[in-house]
């Protein structure tokens, strides 16, 4: 519709030759003179005060300028800019399942995007991976991130390690809970416009554990080390 607009102003302008017009270009540079005529989506004729005749391309056109009246100006594309040097908090809700047993997760971080393929920081979650038995899992851990392109959708390789603090069900056989290593890689893909994105990813979690508890039938006590590995479906959002 604007250029549509455009070409109906420049003809009766250009019929009657008059008025002062100036063209502005897209590398900031500036044109003076009288138009003399409009190929239709394509260049414009103008006549410069020197008397010298030059044709503009269409494509090269920012604004065009009227005795001092504005009367096209292309509006600007918006564009996604990757916020580097800046903090994001990563709020992550997760799945997290194997052949025998199904659970949940949540995880909170903080990330000091300092490039496009280098963003790192530190969070915090719970995790429990058998709801029946009620063992969950408090990992503290460090956290790396690193995005394919600085575009509105991008895939992402993302690194959890840390510690996991393990808590057990109370119960008359249950004695003490400890934890141990914790790590999950993960690939995904982010999506949005700043200062809000959606992540959604794909990874494998695992988590060493120990747990402490009366036997059930001979009264002794028995150790049982666990190395949880749980495949991870992630919704997450960035802000």
């Amino acid at each position: 519709m604007k250029h549509i607009l455009f070409t109906l102003y420049l003809i009766v302008l250009s019929s009657a030759l008059v008025g002062q017009s100036t063209v502005i270009l897209k590398g900031k540079k500036s044109i003076t003179g009288t138009i003399l005529s409009y190929d239709i989506g394509h260049a414009i004729s103008m006549q410069l005060e020197n008397g010298t005749r030059v044709i503009i391309r269409n494509s090269e056109i920012k604004s065009v300028m009227i005795d001092g009246k504005p009367i096209f100006d292309e509006k600007p594309t918006k564009t996604y800019t990757f916020e580097e040097g800046s903090i994001k908090f990563a709020w992550e809700n997760m799945l997290l399942t194997n052949a025998s047993h199904g659970g949940a997760g949540l995880s909170l971080s903080g990330l000091y995007q300092w490039k496009q393929y280098a963003s790192v920081g530190m969070g915090l979650g719970y995790h429990n991976y058998n709801a029946e038995e009620g063992r969950g899992h408090i990992p503290l851990f460090i956290q790396a991130r690193s995005y394919v392109k600085a575009q509105k959708v991008s895939p992402f390789v993302d690194i959890k390690g840390g510690y996991g603090f393990s808590t057990g069900k109370s119960n008359e056989q249950f004695i003490d809970a400890k934890g141990g290593a914790f790590f999950q890689g993960m690939i995904g893909v982010r999506w949005g416009t700043n200062p809000f994105n959606i992540t959604s990813g794909l990874g494998l979690q695992t988590q060493e554990a120990y747990y402490y508890y009366n036997h059930r039938w001979n009264g002794g006590t028995v150790e049982e080390r666990r190395q949880y590995r749980r495949l991870v479906l992630s919704l997450g959002f960035l802000f």
